[in-house]
């Protein structure tokens, strides 16, 4: 199938071509300023964006992440030269060829485990995630993406729909720490940034490619230095994608295109992560926290086939809505993590 760049590139020759519908747009630059100012917005925000007469009459547009990664080329093919779409195009086509999704890790099968540092300088780790719940996990480029931006953001909007249904957010990429701490800081964003260096990770799910070197002095004329940002000269970047993983570090759901221009939508997302149960909701909320509080060292309390203990267990502490990541006791014959272990008492009472 043809590629999304090319798609576009032939919606907008049809309507520059006056086949279609009249374009507004202010005068644009086509130097390396206003590509700068269209990867971060003028503002910070969003890349500014090139509207037809018909989107500007529906309040809606654009009605999914697609069609804002759409827009978002079609900026980016107004401000460039002919001669730099074509490289564009060659770029995907390149990266199309290699079949790397074929490749990449596919549900089901087990999710590797990593340890990255986030824009907090925390560590993140899969298998502590994994404790509280599900994890999406999602691979990027780097800030200097305008498409990453978009995915991101639109991510942190629905934040805290991914937190109700019991899941964690996680996002890396193999810029530089200090590239990590800026995107999250300028994004205002609310859930880990990792810098996954040399994509150590990304390798392991088997997502990296190298840029081919007679396109690697077009990206340079973009802007776009990829050694500086990843702090090597590999120019190995990863290909986006989206990984569900359960709480059995199994992968459930994957969204990986060969096409780079084309990303996971945050409603899939929300759809494919595994729905929590009325016990494992009860267990989140708050009134149940106050109703377990206990001032004493130890607790009893009737479970199936006998009586089992948890000293200092029915704390605030641990029932609060996101268990802390330090804790490491197990409890019961099956010596299960705390969560999964009061969420199986929960189901047999």
């Amino acid at each position: 199938r043809n590629s999304v760049a090319t798609i576009v590139l032939e919606n907008r020759m049809i309507r520059d071509n006056g086949l279609g519908e009249s374009i507004t747009e202010e005068p644009l630059r086509k130097d390396g300023d206003e590509l700068n100012s269209f990867r971060q917005g003028e503002d910070g925000g969003q890349p500014t964006r090139r509207r037809s007469s018909a989107m500007e009459e529906d309040e809606c547009y654009p009605k999914t992440q697609q069609d804002e990664l759409n827009e978002i080329l079609e900026s980016f093919y107004a401000m460039v030269s002919d001669d730099n779409i074509r490289e564009y195009q060659r770029y995907v086509e390149s990266v199309s060829d290699r079949k790397i999704a074929e490749g990449a890790v596919q549900p089901i099968s087990k999710a590797p485990d990593f340890e990255l540092v986030d824009q907090d300088e925390d560590i993140v780790r899969l298998s502590e995630l994994l404790q509280d719940g599900p994890v999406v996990c999602v691979f990027y480029r780097g800030s200097w993406c305008p498409h990453c931006n978009a995915v991101i953001m639109n991510l942190q909007r629905v934040l805290e729909k991914i937190k109700d249904k019991g899941a964690s957010l996680v996002a890396i990429s193999p810029m530089l720490p200090d590239g990590t701490h800026y995107l999250a800081t300028k994004r205002s964003l609310n859930f880990p940034v990792c810098s996954d260096v040399g994509n150590v990770v990304a390798r392991k799910f088997r997502l990296t490619f190298e840029i081919l070197p007679d396109l690697r002095e077009t990206f340079l004329k973009w802007g776009d230095d990829i050694p500086l940002h990843n702090g090597d000269d590999s120019w190995e970047i990863p290909l986006p994608a989206t990984y569900i993983i359960d709480t059995n570090g199994d992968v459930v759901w994957s969204f990986v295109d060969n096409d780079p221009g084309v990303r996971a939508e945050p409603e899939d997302i929300l759809a494919a992560i595994p729905q929590r149960d009325d016990f494992s909701a009860k267990l989140k909320s708050d009134e149940f926290s106050a109703d377990m509080k206990s001032d004493s060292d130890s607790l009893e309390f009737e479970r199936c086939k006998g009586t089992c203990k948890g000293k200092n267990f029915f704390n605030r502490r641990h029932l609060s809505s996101t268990f802390k990541k330090n804790v490491k006791k197990v409890f019961g014959k099956k010596k299960q993590p705390p969560q999964e272990f009061i969420s199986g008492y929960l189901l047999r009472s």
